[in-house]
């Protein structure tokens, strides 16, 4: 479907179920137009309602939209498969939209370096909003252009995948990205298709592997309540459901949290659709795996719920937002196994992450706010008294399915830094002073010594104490611009991030599943733990986080083995205050003796400061 240039011309395809007839008008180099009618046609999974035509002589970059005859027609259309979108009379002082054009796209990419993304028990994600991660005063032609020169940057933060936020078309030049109205055009002020690939192919040549962020429970058709003339509003003129054939109809289904209607799951041609826009990531852009957003809203209806999706199933007799989830995991597992699918459920489902052979929707891992909430929840305490440990030591030992790694950890993402960065949320009166520098480093630490699949958002690694953006709640919200200063404000804030990142990617016992809670005691707010991936001895490691303003220069814990045990990470070194002004509590290395100790058949001594983390290795 859409366009593909071929052997001396290009063709086009399009679904319009409605249709009476339609005809692809072309812009020629010297400005002429000509419209050339198609023909009837047949396409798997959108049956026979497809309109196709071959066009001599047609190159990249030739502007077109399809003139589309209905009963109240003709009316000019973008094409819905087309990989970009031109406004030829944007301007920031009109903002006008109405001469919205297509864009014939070469397929034909230069071959990119051979690239094996690491395991999933090794990945470390870093979530990057296109268009606000690049330095202006680089001077790249655009922001995908900017991203590129910023490569040097995550790899000296050590990541080894971005997780890149929704940067298809959407109704402003700069959206925080959630607000879709053709999944399958890339946001034109952020660069072309060739742009993206060459991000992808840079990055994969730097060792990260890419994800992208789909949104299908929703896709805009209007901005205070005016029909974007380059939308899916009725796209082929019908207007049997409200928003036409695009979308569900029954007003309980079509909708959302955000005010869009819903795509119409049930409807064949519509589920293609957004299975191939699935496919189109994978296998056309090759990037490594998909994060789907808020699949609640897929399988559920709104209900009511004001912000997310408490109703019934979608569909009567079957919930075709379900099978929807299903048939796009089934079709990534048949032909790239190795690619990562990743659910925004928030609901605590274990079907989610379950096989479709089973009934479950098939997703490889799930974002996990148990965690997150818990270690959050210790964090902002006011005072340690409050400190419950005890959830965070459940939230560690009850993954989904008992399978750590189909979680997403992580304790801040794009959906809380709207609000408040971490900081703030620790110490608003202090965001980057001492408390909220060493909490924040300490939950981040715990989430990084965890099992799963550990993800951390933009800035985190600067101190960024600002919203990401300052209105979220408007219809049009603005992101918060990274800040690329030279020096960083906070380099050894930086280097703790890093170094952080590096032992989570780098030690074999943080990347297996294994998890003992050696103790949470909920008098000196210790919480202990033994991690391992073999096991056995060979890599075993024992991690300890203070939650307390207390310093421990000599405190007992649990030891699995005896022998020698050596601090390797440290939270309280000076190594990570730009102030020079934590406690350097000597974590000094010990020997694990005979006498068994919180349920754990050796003991030992370690030293560790207030609000802080350590490891120890054999």
């Amino acid at each position: 479907m859409g366009n593909f240039i071929g052997s001396g011309g290009c063709s086009f395809r399009v679904w319009a179920l409605f249709a009476t007839g339609i005809a692809v008008k072309i812009w020629n180099a010297d400005g002429s137009t000509q419209s050339v009618p198609m023909d009837q046609d047949s396409a798997a999974g959108y049956g026979i309602d497809v309109w196709s035509v071959f066009v001599p002589n047609i190159t990249a970059e030739t502007n077109y939209r399809y003139t589309i005859s209905f009963s109240g027609g003709p009316a000019d259309r973008v094409d819905p498969f087309a990989r970009s979108i031109v406004f030829p009379n944007w301007t920031d002082a009109t903002q006008d939209t109405s001469d919205a054009r297509s864009v014939v796209t070469s397929r034909d990419f230069p071959s990119g370096p051979t690239f094996s993304a690491p395991g999933w028990t090794q990945w470390v994600i870093y979530q990057i909003h296109i268009g606000t991660f690049f330095d202006p005063s680089k001077g790249g032609a655009n922001q995908i252009d900017d991203l590129i020169q910023q490569i040097p940057y995550l790899q000296s933060l050590g990541i080894n995948a971005v997780q890149f936020l929704p940067f298809i078309e959407f109704s402003a030049p700069l959206s925080l990205g959630y607000d879709p109205v053709l999944p399958f055009a890339l946001e034109r002020d952020y660069g072309t298709p060739q742009d993206f690939m060459r991000l992808i192919q840079a990055l994969h040549a730097s060792n990260i592997a890419v994800l992208v962020d789909v949104v299908y429970n929703h896709i805009d058709v209007s901005s205070n309540g005016v029909n974007f003339p380059y939308g899916l509003f009725q796209y082929d003129g019908w207007s049997g459901d409200p928003c036409g054939i695009f979308f569900y109809g029954d007003y309980d289904e079509m909708a959302t949290p955000w005010n869009s209607p819903r795509p119409n799951y049930g409807r064949p041609a519509v589920s293609q659709f957004l299975s191939d826009n699935a496919m189109l990531w994978l296998q056309e852009y090759q990037v490594d795996g998909i994060r789907f957003d808020s699949t609640i809203c897929i399988r559920k209806r709104q209900g009511p719920c004001g912000t997310t999706c408490c109703g019934g199933d979608i569909g009567v007799q079957r919930n075709f937002g379900w099978e929807l989830m299903q048939n796009i995991n089934n079709r990534i597992d048949a032909s790239q196994p190795w690619k990562l699918t990743i659910a925004e459920d928030l609901n605590g489902n274990a079907a989610i992450t379950s096989p479709t052979s089973g009934g479950g929707a098939g997703f490889n891992a799930q974002w996990d706010t148990d965690l997150q909430t818990a270690v959050m929840a210790a964090l902002t305490q006011a005072y340690d008294t409050n400190v419950n440990l005890g959830t965070i030591a459940s939230a560690m030992q009850n993954p989904f399915e008992g399978d750590p790694f189909k979680r997403i950890t992580y304790l801040e993402s794009h959906d809380q830094a709207k609000y408040q960065r971490v900081p703030v949320m620790i110490d608003s009166g202090d965001p980057q002073g001492w408390f909220a520098r060493k909490k924040s480093m300490l939950g981040f630490a715990v989430i990084l010594t965890n099992p799963g699949i550990p993800m951390f958002f933009q800035g985190a690694e600067q101190l960024d104490i600002r919203p990401w953006t300052p209105s979220p709640t408007a219809t049009q919200a603005t992101p918060t611009m990274m800040n690329f200063p030279q020096p960083l404000p906070f380099p050894k804030v930086f280097q703790f991030y890093a170094d952080m990142v590096r032992l989570r990617i780098n030690t074999r016992g943080l990347c297996g599943s294994g998890l003992i809670v050696i103790e949470a005691n909920p008098a000196t707010k210790v919480l202990a733990y033994q991690r391992w991936n073999q096991g056995g001895g060979s890599d075993d490691l024992v991690v300890v986080a203070n939650f307390s303003d207390a310093t421990f220069p000599s405190y007992t814990i649990g030891f699995p083995y005896p022998g020698n045990w050596n601090v390797i990470f440290n939270s309280d070194s000076n190594d990570y205050s730009d102030s020079n002004d934590f406690n350097a509590v000597d974590s000094y290395n010990t020997t694990a003796g005979p006498g068994g100790y919180d349920g754990m058949p050796c003991s030992g001594n370690i030293g560790i400061g207030p609000y802080s983390l350590i490891v120890l290795s054999r």
